[in-house]
């Protein structure tokens, strides 16, 4: 049980959130779920009535909205649908009883913030599952009709010249439970690439990202360069490169601006690294890797006459022990702003489910699950503090402004798209160009490779 301390001048009381439930039926759930706010709205489903109100029952009642389910559950014929119970955590004081039959309580908001969710054995019995698996399972059952991958359009084209190999050992590290893991050691090709982002342009991607697999600073400094610049004579306006920074951590100031300037020269527009604190004992302590941000942005941020066309990013990932509070979220963002830092991507911890991904069991997605911290806490802060919403990917991920100490900033929420979504929607976030030459549309999924030439 939860309890919730509510402050009041003349007389303090603890309120105890009592545990309610709500039956529904599974392919409800994709419709009615926000991943962002992790709550369920009935307003979401347009067969809906009564939005206004929301039914929940104790425990022992659950039989009551499990009948009125396993009618709709006939209504709608869905192969694989199924009964899915729905816990939430709610003030008794809120809610009032039925009034037609007196049976089970209702509140009056559109939406319950959810807790657990479950399957409804055919015994009866609930059988808990995560809400990324509610999710894919609701998904599959409504997807019947999904585009293949060859037709998906990608958002991006991404370059990931190194396999497997990183001076950082960060637990969350996708690669680890992604294809990366599977591919073998190649040669990306000019020619080839030059190729794939040609035919990634005329199929309506709209930026470069060299990235990893492994830590793209890794491969061949001449070839790094020449990859970039391949990259930006399809992409003038956006190509970025993804690092953990300990490149250019190492080098000396002289290095540093000499790399910084061939960087730019070649085409790199932004220069994004990953840093998951603002205090570096905590960020060594969860990348297992000293890296000074503050060296870096010296030479980039603090002489921008210098570097007109090549911007610094943070990438920070939310995370249990890291980041996962607002006064910690701020605290970040008054770091970046005193270094001169303007762009800032918080990245929810991914967690892929075993219905989208052969890949589900990976220690490093088991780790993710139970360190997740959920994107509301940023999405609260942003409306606390009045930041203005400008835009969102086009799954829903949105972007903030805002101004940090006289330093304006622009502040993403980012969580990846789900397969099912990318499938649905016919766009995928990005092909993926392995260092053997493959070219997936999800990292997750072998079956997503596709032939580009």
């Amino acid at each position: 049980m939860t309890t919730l301390v509510q402050l009041n001048q003349s007389k303090p009381r603890a309120t105890q959130l009592q545990p309610r439930y709500h039956v529904t039926v599974l392919s409800n759930f994709a419709r009615g779920y926000d991943k962002y706010a992790r709550d369920y709205s009935k307003a979401r489903i347009s067969e809906s009535r009564f939005t206004d109100k929301f039914h929940l029952l104790e425990l022992d009642q659950l039989q009551i909205g499990i009948e009125k389910n396993n009618r709709l559950l006939k209504k709608l014929n869905l192969p694989d649908n199924q009964l899915l119970v729905l816990e939430t955590f709610v003030d008794p004081d809120q809610l009032q009883v039925t009034e037609q039959t007196g049976l089970g309580h209702y509140i009056q908001r559109e939406a319950i913030r959810l807790q657990r969710v479950y399957l409804v054995d055919r015994d009866l019995t609930l059988h808990e599952i995560s809400l990324e698996e509610a999710m894919a399972r609701s998904l599959s059952i409504l997807q019947r009709n999904l585009s293949d991958f060859s037709e998906l359009t990608p958002r991006s084209v991404s370059l990931l010249p190194v396999a497997i190999g990183c001076q950082a050992k960060c637990s969350f590290c996708f690669s680890k439970s992604s294809a990366s893991t599977d591919q073998e050691k190649g040669t990306l090709s000019p020619e080839y690439i030059n190729t794939i982002l040609q035919t990634a342009k005329a199929r309506g991607a709209q930026r470069a990202v060299i990235t990893g697999g492994g830590e793209p600073t890794l491969y061949p400094r001449a070839k790094l360069l020449e990859l970039i610049r391949l990259a930006a004579n399809w992409f003038p306006e956006k190509v970025v490169l993804i690092t953990n920074g300990y490149l250019l951590t190492e080098m000396s100031t002289t290095e540093r601006l000499a790399f910084l300037e061939e960087l730019q020269a070649v085409g790199l527009t932004t220069l994004a690294i990953s840093h998951h604190h603002y205090d570096s004992a905590v960020n060594r302590r969860i990348m297992n890797l000293e890296i000074d941000i503050a060296k870096i942005s010296k030479c980039l941020t603090g002489q921008p006459d210098r570097f007109p066309s090549l911007s610094m990013r943070l990438i920070c990932v939310l995370q249990k022990a890291g980041i996962e509070s607002q006064s910690a979220i701020r605290n970040y963002l008054d770091w970046a702003a005193s270094l001169k830092i303007r762009e800032v991507c918080f990245k929810e911890l991914y967690v892929s489910t075993s219905v989208e991904s052969v890949y589900f069991s990976r220690p490093a997605n088991e780790w993710s699950e139970a360190h997740q911290v959920p994107l509301q806490l940023l999405l609260d802060y942003f409306q606390q503090e009045q930041w203005v919403r400008i835009g969102e990917l086009p799954w829903g991920a949105p972007i903030y402004t805002g101004m940090i100490k006289g330093v304006p900033m622009k502040v993403a929420a980012y969580t990846e798209p789900s397969l099912l979504w990318e499938l649905n929607q016919g766009l995928c976030r990005s092909w993926n160009i392995m260092a053997d030459g493959r070219c997936l549309t999800s990292l997750e999924d072998r079956r997503s490779e596709i032939q580009i030439v």
